[in-house]
């Protein structure tokens, strides 16, 4: 295993055509981007957005020629559910099938909500009526959702449930949702987890595993990965003992994918006082590293999301500097080597809200993002070749 640290050194900035925004079809403000590789589609970018007219909808567009095109509306509800960490989202089927979740407020509490999960036949075929995938129906937090196409046409529903009440564990439930749309029954699959921080499921070898927060004795709260089995449980297979102890939820999920037969995770930890963003590629098996490196310059927030390049991995998180906020990117071969990190070109009043989500397109990176102070979502594309292979 590698394990290499990041100096102190600044990020370097994108310089005219290294980076260009691109506008988002979005009616009024907007915000919570989401980005999927659709098969047939190319890259999907969701967000929801409030219109002028206090309409509440979920949209999608596709990218094409550049920049964002034919946007569609998931779902329009005066009842859909606004936060930036726990976002809705569109996952695509290898068939051409969509399945779209979104929350719903269940009461005037703060957090109480549901989640609808619903499917379609395709980027311009309309939306079915949406399933709840839990049983339980009392009004609290019900989020935090990963959606993964098994391979017998059900799509696994994993999410955080917050029935316990206020003062209760939190648990990490699974159910399916059959072609038909008709739910399964829901179970638990871990009984105390960290209750507020995204939960990421991947296929990997045929199987699929959930990469989320645990909470344990004490207050411990680090990232795990459980491998899910028959029952709908899990076996925790890999622990990244940062040993963080935190009293409550630090919102700040893990990002993960897979690459071949191995795990690329993405994480923030704030243990023993020292805030870090941390990236690791497993080997096959999960037991053991290829590499762990450490990417922030020294106050980082963390939401940091993963993308595969052709030869490495690109990751980014959000850092502090000064009185705001800045998205940092950095790429890291298959071996380790480490690139420059790369700040993205925003002004010192943008204010960066929630998770900014990344994508690669042939030699571009795209990342979008919460700019907080203008209350919209941003696009902005990045020439890769700023993303040099290795420290120079």
């Amino acid at each position: 295993m590698i394990v290499l640290a990041v100096s102190d050194a600044g990020a370097r900035r994108p310089v005219a055509d290294e980076q260009r925004d691109v506008p988002v079809p979005a009616a009024g403000r907007s915000m919570a981007p989401g980005l999927v590789e659709a098969p047939g589609l190319g890259l999907v970018l969701t967000w929801l957005e409030e219109t002028p007219g206090a309409a509440r909808r979920l949209r999608m567009a596709r990218w094409q020629g550049g920049a964002w095109v034919d946007p569609r509306t998931v779902v329009e509800d005066d009842a859909l559910y606004f936060n930036h960490a726990d976002v809705p989202g569109v996952w695509a089927r290898a068939d051409g099938r969509l399945v779209a979740h979104w929350l719903k407020r269940s009461s005037d509490a703060p957090y109480a909500y549901e989640v609808r999960v619903s499917r379609s036949d395709g980027y311009h075929a309309p939306f079915a009526d949406p399933v709840v995938p839990h049983g339980d129906r009392s009004p609290v937090q019900h989020g935090f959702v990963s959606i993964v196409a098994r391979t017998d046409g059900n799509d696994a529903v994993w999410w955080l449930d917050g029935r316990h009440g206020e003062l209760g564990d939190v648990d990490l439930r699974a159910s399916v949702v059959a072609p038909d749309g008709a739910p399964g029954d829901d179970r638990v699959v871990d009984a105390s987890t960290c209750s507020c921080c995204r939960i990421q499921a991947v296929s990997l070898r045929d199987e699929i595993f959930l990469v989320y927060r645990d909470r344990t004795v004490g207050e411990v709260r680090d990232i795990v990965v459980g491998r899910h089995v028959a029952d709908g449980a899990v076996e925790i297979v890999r622990r990244f003992d940062d040993g963080w102890v935190i009293p409550g939820c630090p919102l700040n999920g893990p990002a993960a994918l897979a690459r071949g037969e191995a795990l690329v995770v993405g994480r923030f930890t704030a243990a023993q006082g020292r805030p870090r963003v941390l990236l690791t590629l497993t080997e096959p098996g999960l037991a053991r590293d290829e590499f762990s490196v450490r990417l922030d310059q020294g106050h980082p927030l963390g939401n940091v999301d993963v993308a595969l390049t052709d030869d490495g991995i690109v990751a980014s998180w959000v850092e502090q500097r000064g009185e705001g906020d800045v998205i940092l990117l950095r790429h890291v071969g298959f071996d380790g080597a480490m690139g420059p990190v790369v700040a993205i070109d925003a002004s010192r009043e943008d204010a960066v809200a929630g998770h900014p989500r990344l994508a690669v397109l042939g030699r571009d990176v795209l990342v979008a993002w919460t700019d907080a102070s203008r209350r919209r979502v941003r696009v902005s594309v990045l020439s890769s070749n700023i993303l040099d292979r290795v420290n120079r």
